[in-house]
């Protein structure tokens, strides 16, 4: 019986860490994305700029 509370122990912190190491990976590439978002605007203004002037 220890044994099995220990194997299920393990998997449950395990479980645990991927589920934690995913929410962080979506949630730094949602702030990611909604950073390129704000700054597309300026980057697009910016090679228009470049292309005219060639």
């Amino acid at each position: 019986m220890n044994t099995l509370m220990l194997v299920c122990a393990i998997f449950a912190a395990l479980a645990s860490g991927v589920l934690l190491g995913y929410g962080c990976c979506k949630g730094l590439f949602a702030a990611l994305g909604l950073h390129a978002r704000s700054i597309a605007p300026e980057r697009a203004s910016a090679k228009a700029q470049v292309a005219t002037s060639l």
